[in-house]
């Protein structure tokens, strides 16, 4: 599946302002806070690369793969995958030679361990983020919204387990890069096109540097 996700990366690429060329962004926040709805529309709109790693992980859950059998119960039962599998699969995502050079990262890091990991790959390979940006939302409209789809690992009692785990180590997460200046904070419970401004203005204050 990295592969296909490479293949999708390059059909994606397009010209960008040279201000956006160096646009390296994460995403944090609850399950449903809208952070892949906002990365999609960034893919669409900037040619910025999506990488949700939840979406990798389900997709190798469904292809049988190796990887996809050790992390199938954790995603069922609502726990977080082992920091050490989800490293491995972003960084040889990221290590290839036709890496996508920007990118929107949703769902990874989760915890301030992955977040180090991360920061140590990312300085081998030459490279910084740009922004982190934290998406605000009241935690009853979050169980709305994911009761209301219809994936297996969305039931209630699932998403609430997910939103304990979830506020267990946000905290440290966010503090990390709070220190590192790299913290801008949104209130997600706005549309989705005033969110995608809010993140825009923030970009355009970060990207290039």
């Amino acid at each position: 599946m990295i592969a296909v996700e490479l293949c999708r990366w390059r059909a994606q690429r397009r010209s960008l302002p040279a201000s956006k060329s160096a646009m390296r962004v994460v995403f944090i926040g609850p399950p449903g806070s809208g952070k892949g709805t906002q990365a999609k529309l960034l893919q669409k709109r900037l040619g910025v690369n999506y990488i949700g790693t939840g979406d990798l992980l389900r997709d190798e859950v469904l292809q049988g793969t190796d990887l996809g059998r050790r992390v199938e119960p954790y995603l069922h039962e609502g726990r977080l995958v082992p920091d050490n599998l989800v490293n491995d699969i972003v960084a040889e995502l990221l290590r290839r030679p036709d890496r996508p050079p920007r990118f929107v990262m949703d769902g990874y890091p989760r915890t301030v361990e992955q977040a180090r990991s991360f920061d140590s790959f990312l300085h081998e390979q030459g490279l910084e983020l740009t922004a982190v940006i934290h998406f605000l939302i009241d935690e009853n409209e979050v169980i709305r919204r994911l009761s209301g789809r219809q994936r297996s690992d969305d039931s209630e009692h699932t998403v609430r387990h997910r939103l304990q785990v979830f506020r267990d180590t946000m905290r440290q997460l966010v503090e990390h890069y709070r220190q590192k200046g790299l913290l801008h904070e949104i209130q997600a419970m706005d549309s989705v096109e005033n969110l995608y401004q809010k993140i825009i203005d923030i970009l355009q204050t970060t990207s290039g540097k």
